[in-house]
Protein backbone atom coordinates (compact mmCIF):
# COMPACT_ATOMS: atom_id res chain seq x y z
CA UNK A 1 0.00 0.00 0.00
CA UNK A 2 1.73 3.56 -0.84
CA UNK A 3 2.54 5.86 1.73
CA UNK A 4 1.52 9.32 1.99
CA UNK A 5 3.83 12.02 2.74
CA UNK A 6 2.75 13.45 6.11
CA UNK A 7 3.04 17.43 6.46
CA UNK A 8 4.95 17.12 10.03
CA UNK A 9 5.25 20.50 11.11
CA UNK A 10 1.47 20.86 10.44
CA UNK A 11 0.80 17.60 12.91
CA UNK A 12 3.34 18.81 15.46
CA UNK A 13 1.15 21.87 15.66
CA UNK A 14 -1.94 20.21 15.54
CA UNK A 15 -0.70 18.08 18.39
CA UNK A 16 0.42 20.94 20.69
CA UNK A 17 -2.51 23.02 20.02
CA UNK A 18 -4.89 19.80 21.33
CA UNK A 19 -1.73 19.51 24.45
CA UNK A 20 -1.06 16.11 23.47
CA UNK A 21 2.67 14.70 24.45
CA UNK A 22 3.67 12.62 21.33
CA UNK A 23 2.75 9.95 23.29
CA UNK A 24 -0.72 10.45 24.39
CA UNK A 25 -1.32 11.06 20.44
CA UNK A 26 0.39 7.71 19.47
CA UNK A 27 -1.84 5.42 21.59
CA UNK A 28 -4.93 7.23 20.72
CA UNK A 29 -3.64 7.18 16.81
CA UNK A 30 -2.31 3.25 17.39
CA UNK A 31 1.29 4.35 16.12
CA UNK A 32 4.67 4.07 18.04
CA UNK A 33 5.88 6.78 19.77
CA UNK A 34 9.17 6.33 17.69
CA UNK A 35 6.91 6.36 14.57
CA UNK A 36 5.07 9.34 15.42
CA UNK A 37 8.42 10.83 15.68
CA UNK A 38 9.39 10.08 12.55
CA UNK A 39 6.33 11.12 11.18
CA UNK A 40 6.86 14.62 12.96
CA UNK A 41 10.17 15.24 11.48
CA UNK A 42 8.84 14.22 7.69
CA UNK A 43 10.49 11.57 7.72
CA UNK A 44 8.69 8.85 7.02
CA UNK A 45 4.98 8.42 5.21
CA UNK A 46 2.05 7.17 6.18
CA UNK A 47 -0.80 4.56 5.20
CA UNK A 48 -3.85 6.73 4.82
CA UNK A 49 -6.01 4.81 7.59
CA UNK A 50 -2.70 6.08 9.87
CA UNK A 51 -3.02 9.66 8.28
CA UNK A 52 -6.61 9.54 8.89
CA UNK A 53 -6.12 8.00 12.44
CA UNK A 54 -3.64 11.01 13.31
CA UNK A 55 -6.69 13.84 11.91
CA UNK A 56 -9.13 12.29 13.62
CA UNK A 57 -7.23 12.57 17.06
CA UNK A 58 -6.25 16.36 16.82
CA UNK A 59 -9.17 17.09 14.96
CA UNK A 60 -8.31 17.63 11.44
CA UNK A 61 -9.26 17.03 8.04
CA UNK A 62 -6.55 14.29 6.95
CA UNK A 63 -5.90 16.73 3.97
CA UNK A 64 -4.88 19.28 6.04
CA UNK A 65 -1.88 17.01 7.23
CA UNK A 66 -0.57 15.99 3.37
CA UNK A 67 2.51 18.03 2.80
CA UNK A 68 1.56 19.07 -0.96
CA UNK A 69 4.86 20.42 -1.94
CA UNK A 70 4.99 19.52 -5.80
CA UNK A 71 8.29 17.54 -6.74
CA UNK A 72 9.62 18.24 -9.95
CA UNK A 73 8.03 15.63 -11.78
CA UNK A 74 4.19 16.73 -9.98
CA UNK A 75 4.94 20.11 -11.50
CA UNK A 76 4.69 18.89 -15.08
CA UNK A 77 2.09 16.68 -14.57
CA UNK A 78 -0.24 19.67 -13.06
CA UNK A 79 1.50 21.61 -16.22
CA UNK A 80 -0.09 19.33 -18.38
CA UNK A 81 -3.76 19.05 -16.81
CA UNK A 82 -4.07 22.48 -16.57
CA UNK A 83 -3.76 23.15 -20.24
Amino acid sequence: MPRLTIDGPALLAARRRCRLTQHQLAVAARVTPSRLRKLEQGNEGARLQTLGRLAHVVGLHPSELLDWAPDDDDESDLADVVR
